[in-house]
């Protein structure tokens, strides 16, 4: 009995043992359990916090961006208020080679190249690359951002380091944006502190000008306007505009390894029409072909440049006798000549920024005296000439009865097949024959003697019959651009679906007004607008440049150009003065403007504003693209 109650004690002390070292290792795995999903939780917890804050390390770089463009300090070990951990950014702007932790800005258009390849970074925007780390986690995040316009942080379309003398029926004005053209006041300065009469000198015939015309010197004689009084009135003695010193010549320096201009493109085969119509090639820069192209030597092209989002380095002079059109930038080291033709798309969001260390010039032709001169040759010509300007005198008219904008919700019923197109129809009437393919409804307005003197092809047949030159082939190129873009193509075509598709992208091309008015697309009825308001047929030889003109040298306008956009001189004091230009008894020099003869500025806001304010018609800086590793 003892010996059997000693063995019970034993075995009930080994199963104890046995049961407190189970019961141990249990809770032993609960307690590494336990601590590793507090670890894991620990660890989310940090990793959810470091993406939040590598966001709000982003919110704050758009914050910067708005306020400065330029901005590339980035953050260094940065925190914000109540929120644990630290994030970072930092700017590439020596150039390649390029990390994935490299925040790259474009807005200036300097170089499109990021660690993520050629032409990821295009003008105007900036990539942003944010890392953030709380506890031992971090997370990274990119971003793509459109910055403002793209542009220069302008407030008036003509801002210059010297002299301003503009003549002969000048117009300054301003919009919010082409797409809301709503008005804004547009003015001019000119930062030169020179104690001296007439350093902005305006001639009081036929000049408009809605915002302030302003000069930094002190003489009160320094600012001329005759008898005219600015919108905004004037302002002698007022504080510099701070204008960003660019590198031009070291830019185009640096950038000569592009691709080489290729051959232009010919001409479209216009033979069908009796007789041809004359037009010039065109040479197209695109990044498909590499988005930077380069020269060495004096550039000079016979043609249309047409930028597809390219940029174009010349280490010389660079000649266009043809239009500047699509959207990139130029950069050229001496002076840049333009000779514009007839580009009438300026409803366009295309833009090209040309920065040009010598002087730059831009000229149109007279195209009133010219077509002043032809309608005097032959009556009919005068007669279609006033079908043209009238039809187009009453295009807003006719637009304003259907966009009311206080019966939104009627509008489509008022927007039928046959409207707006009395006057369009009166247009292509004047222009060369029908505009509606399909409808047939031309000539309703029109009699048909006035008709008779026009054949079914691009331009008149009286222009066709006056002897060639260089003013009548200009006129006929014209006549055609217009004619096109408001031509009625046929229903359900590839081609009216493509007029379509551009116009709502804010673009109009071939059959452009006639798919807006077809499809009711009535928030698209602003670009109407405004490619009436940009043709002015009052003056017929008007070419167009859409952008920004920054010089370190002098700008002389004359002929009838349209800057839709702004002009920007800046005397740099680092690099060899560009040469003068003498133009008759003139002398004009770095920095200062000369504007002749019909010219016109429109300051189109949204391409230079760095702020987002009020709507969503100002750019502000807006992400496009968002990524997270």
């Amino acid at each position: 009995m003892r010996t059997t109650s000693i063995d019970s004690r034993g075995y009930a002390l080994i199963t104890t043992l046995l049961f407190t070292s189970v019961l141990i290792v249990m809770l032993s795995a609960l307690f590494l359990t336990v601590r590793e999903k507090m670890f894991q939780s620990q660890t989310y917890h940090d990793q959810t916090a470091a993406l939040y804050l590598a966001e709000l390390a982003i919110a704050d770089a758009v914050v910067q961006l708005e306020a400065d463009p330029d901005w590339v300090s980035g953050f260094s070990d940065a925190s914000y208020p109540g929120v644990p951990g630290i994030y970072r950014m930092s700017f590439n702007t020596s150039g390649p080679p390029f990390t994935n932790t490299q925040s790259i800005n474009n807005v200036r258009g300097m170089s499109a190249q990021s660690y993520r390849g050629l032409e990821t970074v295009l003008r105007g925007h900036c990539l942003l690359v944010a890392t953030a780390r709380v506890g031992k986690s971090q997370r990274t995040v990119e971003a793509l951002v459109k910055v403002g316009g793209g542009f220069l942080p302008l407030d008036r379309p003509l801002l210059v380091d010297g002299k301003i003398e503009i003549e002969g029926d000048a117009t300054v004005e301003g919009i919010k944006s082409l797409t809301y053209p709503q008005p804004v006041p547009a003015g001019i300065h000119s930062n030169l502190p020179t104690a001296a009469p007439d350093l902005v000198k305006i001639d009081d015939t036929d000049t408009l000008i809605t915002g302030l015309v302003s000069s930094s010197s002190s003489d009160p004689a320094a600012i001329n306007m005759g008898s005219y009084s600015p919108g905004g009135g004037t302002s002698t003695a007022a504080p510099a505009k701070s204008i960003p010193n660019i590198d031009i010549l070291g830019t185009v320096a640096s950038n000569m390894g592009g691709s080489p201009i290729p051959a232009p493109r010919a001409a479209p085969n216009y033979a069908q029409y009796t007789p041809p119509l004359p037009l010039l090639g065109t040479v197209e820069l695109s990044y498909d072909g590499g988005p930077e192209y380069s020269y060495s030597g004096n550039l000079n092209l016979t043609g249309d440049l047409q930028l597809d989002g390219a940029s174009l380095y010349v280490q010389g002079d660079l000649i266009v006798n043809g239009s500047i059109e699509g959207s990139g930038s130029i950069w050229v080291s001496g002076k840049t000549e333009f000779f514009g033709t007839s580009n009438v798309t300026s409803s366009t969001p295309d833009r090209v920024a040309l920065y040009s260390h010598g002087g730059v010039s831009l000229q149109g032709f007279n195209g009133t005296v010219a077509m002043r001169n032809l309608a005097l040759s032959d009556p009919g010509i005068q007669a279609s000439w006033n079908t043209v300007i009238s039809a187009l005198n009453s295009y807003p008219n006719e637009l304003d009865q259907i966009f009311d904008v206080s019966d939104l919700g009627n509008l489509s019923p008022h927007l039928d097949a046959d409207s707006p197109l009395s006057a369009r129809n009166r247009l292509g009437s004047g222009l060369g024959g029908r505009m509606d393919s399909d409808k047939g409804a031309a000539g309703n307005l029109v009699t048909r003697s006035l008709e008779e003197h026009f054949d079914t092809i691009p331009g008149s047949a009286l222009l066709y019959s006056t002897p060639q030159s260089a003013d009548r082939d200009f006129l006929i190129r014209r006549f055609f651009d217009l004619y096109r873009l408001n031509f009625g193509l046929k229903d359900g075509t590839r081609e009216e679906l493509a007029a379509k598709a551009s116009a709502q992208k804010d673009r109009l091309i071939y059959g452009g007004v006639d798919a807006i008015n077809d499809h009711y697309l009535i928030d698209k009825i602003s670009l109407i607008r405004a490619m009436v308001a940009g043709v002015e047929f009052d003056h017929p030889g008007r070419a167009f440049f859409q952008g920004q003109v920054y010089t370190h040298g002098y700008v002389y306008a004359s002929d009838e150009v349209a800057i839709i956009g702004a002009l920007v001189t800046s005397i740099d004091p680092g690099s060899p003065p560009p040469a003068s230009k003498t133009v008759g008894a003139r002398t004009i020099d770095p920095g200062d403007v000369v504007i002749l003869d019909g010219c016109s500025f429109l300051f189109v806001e949204d391409f230079f504003k760095p702020r987002s304010v009020s709507g969503p018609e100002d750019p502000g800086a807006k992400v496009m693209l968002w990524y997270v590793r």
